[in-house]
Formats: structure tokens, C-alpha cells, sequence
């Protein structure tokens, strides 16, 4: 490795921090802001017991998940007098609709999809609109657990204090199988892409949002027309981010920390797969720019200094002084990144390699779906790739 090409790779690690910067000043808390003492909004206990609160739950064949979230907001029931479950059942085949009902949740059949462009997921929530009752709304993925009120209860403070805010947050990622910790890049990589942890970003007026965990005030969102508007768009999340600036709201996103966590792809490699391919397609030309470039920028430092190492040093049984520096200051970096991000096993720490070439190959799969099929397969459906 010639002295230029140390120097390129050492300032592109240094974009690694500066895209992260936000999420590193905290141990897997999350950094989503409070409104001050005395501010409008804040909510104690007593106050609390008088809010209204709705919950919204899109799901789809999740028997296997939706009862750890309906678990896990059982202890709302005790301390919001009224508190509205609404689970959307995006015409499951299993018993994702009996196992709600069993949990006391209100279940609504979503509509049967009028356009292969049409959202499945904006139009299972925009058939509810009319029907949520309370001030402040929650939308939660099916995946998502709650660990702890803390930041339900400030991201509905923030919501009380300012009804135009749309409050975002990107949960902790929990493993349980060794391959699930395959998703460490592709989760690395959509926080840092997303822009919304570098110093500069400002808290109230992101342009993209985290969709399995979002908190709005129920009237401004049906004023600004809600998922019903945004239902072509592919990625619900950013566009719903995008519909609130564009009506002069603002956009609040932080990571979850030890407060909200959630298991993306418990079925296994295939799964993982087509989850991140129908990520990276749909998200490909919607993501904040200059931090994707910089992000993507990252990466390929990253495998260029592997490269190097593994394929060039350790090939002919040598290591070289920089490509072995330069490869450790990246893990150490991956590793206090992705401990942020999520829990995963050790063993992909151990193997970079391996979690680098799973990234490369679903990102080659995602651009044949996105350029030459012009759709994603998720859940059993063909999903067309919008606006």
C-alpha cells in the first residue's frame, strides 16, 4: 500500500466518525431530545394518565413477532386512561389476526391492493385513518418491542409540545442467530447514510425517517393528508418525512437505544435477503445524498484496505505495517458503531470479510431488481418500484 493510498483510506475512516458522530456519546442510549423544564407538553404521571393515546400496527404473517410488541405495551393499559391497539392485518395467512384479538387489540382487515404501485404497507394504515381516536399516535412495526417508557413517553411530550413535529426513531437491532448478524453493514450503513447522525444534521428538520417507530399528533396528521397521500411512494418512512416539510412541519429522528428494539429478519438467510434487497431498491434514489456518497465512500475504504490485507498481504503470507494498522482502527470503529446499532454475535467481527461480501452481493441483487425487474419480493409479494 503506497503512502497516498494510506492516507485516502485514513481520511475516508475519518468520514466513518464524522457520519456517526451523534449516536457515539452515549452507552445504547438514545439521544432523542426532551422538551425543557416548564416547556408545554411534558408529560408526568398524572398527566399521563389523562392522555389519549393510539397505537397503530401494520402487520403481515406476524405471528411470530406481533405478540412480543402486544406484551410489551400491556403496562400502557395502567397508566393511559385511554388507549386505542389498533392492529391492520394486511391479509395474513396465519394467526397474526386471532393472536391480536386474543391480546385485546382492535383488528381492522386492510383493503385488497387496487395497483401493483400502490404501498401495501401506507395503504393498510391509510384504510384507519379515520378511525384513531387519540391525541397522540404511535405507529409500531410488528417487530418492535418496547423495552421501557422513556422514549414512548418523550417522543409524545415532544408531539404534545409541538403538533407539526413527526418523531422517528430507528429501534435497536436484537440477534438471536448467528446469521442475523449478517445485517451489521446494511444497518451501519442505512444509519450513516440517512445523514441524520452526522454533527451537522439538525434535530427538527430531518428529511428522512425511521417507519418502525413513529409518533404524530392524530389531527395535524390527517390534515396533512397522512399515508393516504404518500401511498405510490416506495418508502413510506422518508416519504411521510418528506409530506411533513413540504407542509411546514419538522422531523424529529434519534436511535432507540436500550428503549426500543426489534428482531428484523428471525427467519433466517433467505429472509435477511429479500429484506435488504426491497431495502436497498426502494431506498436507493430517496436517501439523503451527500451522506449516502459519504456513507458508500466509507464502505469502500473499508474494502479496499481488506482487500489489501487479505487478498495481497495475507495471500502471500505477509503483513504489511498499513493495511494491518488501518484494518484494526476499522474494526475498532465497526465495532463502536455497530454496538450502537445493534446486538450482534462476535463472530462478524471476526469475519469482516464475510459480512462485507454479503453486503456486496445484496446490493448487486438489489440493482437487478431495481433496474432489470423493476420490483422487490417481500412477504410473498411483488412489490413495483415507485417514485
Amino acid at each position: 500500500m503506497s503512502a497516498v493510498e494510506a492516507i485516502c483510506a485514513l481520511g475516508v475512516w475519518f468520514v466513518g466518525w464524522w457520519l456517526s458522530f451523534r449516536m457515539l456519546g452515549r452507552e445504547r442510549g438514545s439521544d432523542l431530545p426532551s422538551p425543557r423544564s416548564g416547556e408545554p407538553g411534558g408529560i408526568e404521571l398524572s398527566e399521563r394518565t389523562r392522555s389519549s393515546w393510539s397505537i397503530v400496527i401494520p402487520a403481515r404473517n406476524e405471528e411470530a413477532t406481533i405478540g412480543g410488541l402486544l406484551d410489551s405495551l400491556e403496562v400502557l393499559r395502567g397508566c393511559v386512561a385511554d388507549l386505542q391497539i389498533i392492529v391492520v392485518d394486511d391479509h395474513s395467512s396465519d394467526a397474526t389476526a386471532s393472536i391480536a384479538r386474543q391480546a385485546g387489540s382492535c383488528v381492522k382487515e386492510a383493503p385488497p391492493l387496487q395497483a401493483h404501485s400502490v404501498n401495501p404497507k401506507s395503504a393498510a394504515l391509510a384504510s384507519v385513518c379515520s378511525e384513531i381516536s387519540g391525541e397522540i399516535c404511535f405507529f409500531f412495526d410488528a417487530d418492535v418491542r418496547i423495552d421501557n417508557l422513556e422514549l414512548v413517553e418523550r417522543a409524545a411530550s415532544l408531539v404534545r409540545s409541538s403538533p407539526s413535529m413527526l418523531v422517528s426513531v430507528q429501534p435497536y437491532h436484537r440477534t438471536d442467530r448467528p446469521v442475523e448478524s449478517l445485517a451489521l453493514f446494511p444497518n451501519i450503513l442505512a444509519l450513516l447514510g440517512s445523514g441524520v447522525m452526522r454533527p451537522l444534521s439538525s434535530r427538527r428538520c430531518e428529511t428522512a425517517a425511521f417507519g418502525p417507530f413513529l409518533c404524530v399528533n392524530t389531527e395535524t396528521y390527517r390534515r396533512y393528508g397522512g399515508h393516504g397521500a404518500i401511498v405510490h411512494a416506495s418508502l413510506d418512512d422518508v416519504a411521510l418525512a418528506r409530506l411533513y416539510r413540504a407542509q411546514g412541519g419538522c422531523v424529529v429522528v434519534a436511535s432507540g437505544g436500550s428503549s426500543v428494539s426489534f428482531r428484523m429478519y428471525p427467519k433466517g438467510l433467505r429472509q435477511l435477503i429479500e429484506g435488504f434487497t426491497k431495502n436497498l431498491a426502494l431506498g436507493a434514489r430517496q436517501v439523503n445524498r451527500i451522506a449516502s456518497a459519504a456513507a458508500v465512500l466509507w464502505f469502500v475504504g473499508l474494502v479496499f484496505v481488506t482487500e489489501r490485507l487479505v487478498v495481497t498481504d495475507l495471500a502471500h503470507g505477509v503483513v504489511s505495517f498499513a493495511p494491518g494498522v488501518l484494518y484494526l482502527a476499522y474494526l475498532a470503529q465497526i465495532i463502536a458503531i455497530g454496538r450502537r446499532t445493534g446486538r450482534y454475535h462476535a463472530w462478524v467481527y471476526c469475519a469482516l470479510p464475510i459480512a462485507e461480501l454479503f453486503l456486496i452481493v445484496v446490493t448487486i441483487r438489489s440493482f437487478y431488481r431495481m433496474f432489470l425487474r423493476r420490483s422487490v419480493r417481500w412477504r410473498g409479494r411483488e412489490l413495483g418500484i415507485g417514485e
